[in-house]
């Protein structure tokens, strides 16, 4: 057993993940799926899905959505009003889309390449999903629920 999987044993294991997951760093926690539990099914189920954090959260240490309350997301660019905010909770009341997609880390596979600095991903970095929400592209649909600030 690695010294990475032995710390994080002593600690707590994500709840949700599989433990077969393999440990890449235990700080902060980064963790690669085996090709047999991604070749298990077309969807990559959550419990089997590479971790790749940079710094190490408590609200980010689950498997659970963070609730959308009190969060804002701010739209600046080429739209008019040139600048929106929406409250998060308010992308609920919109259209939404699901899009099947592969999700993958992109140092994917970096350990087949000597003298490559960061985490040494071997093929484990990856996963087909399946992600839903509003599309970015309804901007209409945005700017009718948001507000322009000032």
């Amino acid at each position: 057993m690695s010294d990475a999987k032995k710390k994080i044993e002593d600690s707590d294991w994500i709840e949700g993940i599989d433990p077969r997951l393999e440990v890449m760093s235990a700080v902060p926690l980064v963790l690669s799926t085996p090709v047999s539990l991604l070749a298990e099914n077309r969807i990559t189920d959550k419990k089997y899905l590479f971790v790749r954090n940079i710094q190490d959260l408590d609200v980010g240490m689950t498997m659970e959505p963070v609730p959308l309350e009190g969060w804002e997301i701010e739209l600046v660019g080429l739209i008019k009003p040139f600048r929106v905010v929406i409250r998060a909770e308010d992308l609920l009341k919109m259209e939404q889309v699901e899009y099947e997609m592969i999700l993958q880390c992109s140092g994917n596979g970096r350990n087949q390449y000597p003298g490559i600095p960061g985490t040494p991903w071997n093929q484990g970095g990856v996963g087909n999903v399946c992600f839903a929400g509003v599309a970015q592209g309804n901007t209409r649909e945005i700017q009718r629920h948001g507000r322009s600030p000032g």
